[in-house]
């Protein structure tokens, strides 16, 4: 659980982030989000 956490804390600030990037980052952004909910449906 604390390892999850930590992960999608990391996340999070990845995508704020990518947010304010260009857009090549876009497409990151929506793979980390990809990433976020198959682990949030894992647990």
């Amino acid at each position: 659980m604390a390892k999850i956490r930590t992960s999608t804390s990391t996340t999070t600030t990845e995508l704020m982030t990518a947010t304010s990037a260009p857009s090549p980052d876009s497409q990151l952004m929506s793979s980390l989000l990809s990433r976020v909910r198959c682990v949030t449906e894992q647990v």
